[in-house]
This record gives C-alpha cells, structure tokens and sequence, in this order.
C-alpha cells in the first residue's frame, strides 16, 4: 500500500512537473508568436519603404531624362540666335548699302 502510496505520489508528482512543463512551452509558443507577428509587421513596414525608394529612384530617372534635354534646348536657342544675329546682319548691309545708293545719287544730282 505504502508502494501505491508513492506510486501516486509519483505519478502526481509528475503531472504536475508535466503541467508546468506544458504552461512553461505554451508561454514559449506565445512569445515566438509575438515575435513572429512583430516580425511581419516590421517586413511590412520594410516592404513599404522599399516600395517608397523604388518611387524616388523612378522620379530621379524621369527628372534625369529631362535633364538631357536641357543641352538641346540650349543649342537650339544658341542656332536660333545666331540666325537672328545673321538676319541682322545682312539687314544692316542692305540698309547700308541703300544708303550708299542714296548719298552717290545725291551728289550727282549735286553737280
């Protein structure tokens, strides 16, 4: 009887260490599971930041691209000022030249 005493005992004894051990891994379980859902939500949150820099680096290509363009805009005004320059050139030497035609008439019609 005293061996079925102890036997009991042994086995109470045991459940309980049994049942602690069970409370102890589920108190593990829990704890990986804030973990693991802190986890998803910091690669969220990564995954929105990433998504964020892909958008700037997109607008800095665009913005690059526009600034390729400034050197043909500027060539092009430099081409269209020199035509103007030649334009006024040229207008001036016709200019000068009617000149010249109306100051040779007028001194023969002098003499």
């Amino acid at each position: 009887m005293i061996e079925m005493q102890y036997s009991v005992t042994d086995i109470a004894k045991s459940a309980a260490e049994a049942a602690t051990a069970a409370d102890e891994g589920e108190s593990e379980v829990n704890l990986g599971m804030k973990n693991v859902q802190r986890s998803l939500s910091v690669s969220k949150e990564l995954a929105g930041e990433i998504n964020n820099a892909s958008n700037v680096v997109d607008q800095l290509a665009k913005d690059s691209q526009n600034m390729n363009q400034i050197p043909d805009v500027i060539n092009g005004i430099a081409e269209q000022t020199n035509l103007l320059a030649l334009n006024t050139a040229i207008e001036t030497a016709r200019e000068e030249s009617k000149a010249e035609v109306s100051q040779l008439l007028l001194m023969k019609l002098e003499t």
